[in-house]
């Protein structure tokens, strides 16, 4: 179950990226049983995932707290930009972990969000350069995930119309 604060980071970033031609999706399965183990041999899920109009696919790892930071879940950074999103006072309690210096030195970006959910760039993600069956398989994986959601929608909103 998600906490109200993953909720509302994850609402925080769904309404930043909220433009014309551009997806994003909570939950995102990198591959399927053939071809995830091409990235991961584990099973990885991204907590969201944004594509671009330019062909510009970001992965955003949501942490809300220290333990939460610390916790052994997989960091999914697979993207053209891939960043760590973390509530702004949680900050002030990780900048100074081994941990945290390694996301910087891996060139993943760090966005806080504040107390009325605007985002904020700490630090700028720096541009991975993906291979066509990388680009393939993310692709593959943010549709496939798409699909699970309006499949989810369509069945409540078949029922609501049973139920009038």
């Amino acid at each position: 179950m998600k906490t109200k604060e993953t909720l509302r980071l994850e609402q925080a970033i769904l309404n930043h990226f909220d433009k014309i031609g551009t997806l994003v999706c909570v939950e995102v399965k990198i591959g399927n049983t053939t071809s995830k183990s091409i990235l991961t041999n584990k099973t990885e899920i991204v907590d969201v995932m944004v594509y671009e109009p330019t062909t510009t696919i970001r992965c955003l790892e949501i942490k809300t707290s220290l333990s939460d930071f610390k916790s052994k879940q997989a960091l999914s950074f697979y993207g053209d930009y891939n960043y760590l999103v973390i509530p702004d006072y949680l900050l002030d309690q990780i900048k100074d972990l081994d941990a945290f210096k390694d996301v910087l030195w891996d060139g993943i970006g760090v966005i806080t969000v504040n107390e009325i959910s605007r985002l904020t760039t700490y630090r700028k993600a720096k541009k991975k350069t993906l291979s066509f069956g990388t680009r393939a398989i993310l692709l593959e994986s943010i549709t496939r995930s798409l699909a699970r959601d309006a499949k989810k929608y369509y069945q409540q909103y078949y029922k609501r119309l049973e139920n009038n």
